[in-house]
Order: C-alpha cells, then structure tokens, then sequence
C-alpha cells in the first residue's frame, strides 16, 4: 500500500511539473505585452508606440515566434528587421514605430513587383525586375491625376506588390482591366478615352490609368 501511494505521488509531482512547465511555455511564447490606446499600441516593455500602416503595407515575411499580445492579438516582427520599428499582426496589417516615418511607394527602395492572382491564397504570376521597368510604373502611378473609380465588374484583376526588401515591406496596388474602355465625355464634347487597364488603391482612394510598362507584363498572363 505504501508502495502504491509513493507511486501516486510521483505521478501527481510528474504532472504538475509539466503543468508548469506548460504554463510557463506559454506565457512566455506570447512575448511582451502589449496596450492598446486608442489606434496605437504600446509595447509596456520597451515604451515604443506603434501606429496602423494602411493596408496597401504588407509584410513579405515574418518571424515564427511572437513578439508581443494583448490579450486578442499577437504580434511578430518583419523577418530579420528590428522589431523596435516594424512589426506585424496575425492579418498581416504592418504597424511602424512612432520614430519611423512610413515612406511613399516612391520613397521606397523597390527592387521587384509580384503580381500576383488573387483566390484563396496570393499566387505569384509572374515578377518584374527590370529596374527601368519599375521606375516607370511607380512614376506612372504616382504622377498620375486620379479619376472617377468605376465600380463595374472587371474582366480581370491581379494584385502588384512593390517590395521593399531593405524595409521588409511591400507596398501593394491592384490591376483592373475592364472588357471595354473608359472614355469619359466633357461639357464641350471632349472625348478622352482612358482605355482598359488601370491601377488601383482603395486605402488612399486613387484610380490612375495603368502604365504601358506594367500592362506588356499582364498581357503574358490573359
């Protein structure tokens, strides 16, 4: 009897042991903690604020380990950058440090453009490198006046992700192409015919015709 109580007792010390153990895993996998106030975060270990990136931020890649929580989100820091300016929650919306001034596509050191067909997941169609390329449709866009977004449904879409990887970041537009082209008529009987393929970015409300260097790329694909 006294033999089987010495074994009982062992296996309770055992599980709570691993009880513990397993307890403290976990707190400590969630990493620093986070507070939320009011549309930023505040990282209570290290004092540094972080503010939202509109969603045209992406992250290219993160790391497996959690930085940071509060107690319904989880934070990770950019794949090899210092997460005391970059991080990254679950959905993928990039925050940046209060210090970090959040750069324009044109600001940014992009060294290649994915794009990318959108269903379930984010596929890679095809990928621009040519450095003259790049540059003139970042210009293309950026120098562009905007006009009236059509609602209509497209004939086809893709997603271009500009990546900056010295950041980590992507800085991401959409593709629209229309089965006819947008010709807009003026008061004086005008006529200026826009065409069928645009460029697109919801978060900052812009609509620009597409660049003929990025459209000879999307016709490889349809």
């Amino acid at each position: 009897m006294k033999e089987k109580n010495n074994i009982l007792l062992k296996a309770v010390s055992v599980l709570l042991l691993v009880c513990t153990v397993g307890a403290l895993l976990c707190s400590c996998g969630k990493g620093n903690k986070f507070l939320y106030q009011g549309e930023v975060f505040k990282d209570k270990k290290t004092d540094v604020v972080y503010r939202y990136a509109l969603a045209c931020y992406e992250p290219i890649s993160t790391e497996e380990e959690v930085y940071g929580s509060t107690d319904t989100t989880s934070f990770y820091a950019l794949s090899g950058k210092d997460p005391l300016k970059w991080l990254c929650e679950e959905s993928g919306t990039i925050f940046y440090a209060e210090d970090v001034t959040l750069p324009y596509i044109d600001e940014m050191d992009i060294s290649y453009a994915d794009i990318c067909a959108e269903t379930t997941s984010t596929i890679t169609r095809q990928k621009i490198v040519d450095g003259g390329d790049l540059e003139a449709i970042i210009n293309g866009y950026v120098e562009a006046d905007g006009i009236y977004y059509l609602g209509k449904t497209p004939e086809s879409t893709f997603k271009i992700r500009f990546a900056d990887t010295s950041l980590g970041i992507y800085y991401s537009l959409t593709f629209i192409r229309y089965a006819d082209d947008y010709t807009v008529y003026g008061e004086d009987s005008s006529e200026t015919n826009y065409g069928k393929d645009f460029l697109y970015n919801r978060f900052e409300d812009k609509f620009v015709p597409a660049p003929a260097e990025l459209v000879k790329y999307v016709d490889e694909l349809v």
